[in-house]
């Protein structure tokens, strides 16, 4: 948000706590409860995420080489990292022999590789294939098509975005750009994160955005804050 808006959204704030008033809409509005309760709504709405990038983390928990994340709640398993040469990549967090889960820690530092639990394959911080117990039980394997699946990965404003599908050709620009001077405003790029907390919630996650958006329950609620 450009400087300017900013301080004219806050004007019309203050002289709406001093007139006891506030904006209105033009009129009621309804809303179906399919919205909340139609399955097949749900499996668009979720594909509409796997279509769209997702801010998964802080830039600053991925400083070094060998530091890495992982992530569940987008609907598959991701693995972040910061590999040797300093790069970062994401991957699927998925061993490439029997689909076991390659990592499950929330994250760490210090990672040169990473081996499955499972049979213990194991992979270097490019996401390349390197080890294979027993290998000559796999003769004629080629080890690079058994690489990580890669995810497309771009950090900017202090914090990493993914795209949840495989795509070799996604181009962050476009979307970025339209959330640039918002995200900008804030700083994370100099900030170090701190603290990380989780509250989970069994409800629709539809009810927790509009939650925080609407603000008609803010006085009644809230009238402590």
């Amino acid at each position: 948000m450009q400087p300017a808006q900013q301080a004219e959204w806050l004007t019309r704030v203050r002289d709406h706590m001093a007139a006891r008033t506030t904006d209105m809409a033009e009129g009621i509005a309804r809303v179906d409860v399919a919205r909340y309760t139609d399955p097949q709504r749900l499996a668009a709405e979720q594909a509409l995420l796997r279509r769209t990038p997702l801010a998964l983390t802080f830039a600053s928990k991925l400083a070094q080489p060998g530091d890495y994340v992982t992530h569940d709640l987008a609907g598959l398993p991701i693995l972040l990292l910061r590999d040797a040469g300093g790069e970062l990549q994401a991957f699927l967090n998925v061993c490439r022999h029997r689909g076991a889960k390659l990592v499950w820690e929330r994250g760490g530092c210090g990672k040169r590789a990473f081996t499955c639990p499972y049979h213990a394959w194991s992979y270097d911080l490019s996401g390349r294939l390197r080890g294979i117990p027993h290998e000559a039980g796999f003769a004629g394997l080629d080890k690079a098509q058994h690489n990580l699946v890669r995810l497309p990965v771009a950090e900017a404003f202090g914090l990493v975005f993914v795209l949840p599908e495989p795509r070799d050709d996604y181009d962050f620009t476009g979307f970025l750009a339209g959330v640039k001077a918002d995200l900008d405003s804030f700083g994370l790029g100099s900030h170090v994160l701190y603290d990380e907390r989780e509250i989970g919630l069994k409800c629709n996650w539809k009810v927790v955005i509009e939650g925080g958006l609407e603000t008609y329950h803010v006085q009644h609620a809230h009238k402590r804050t």
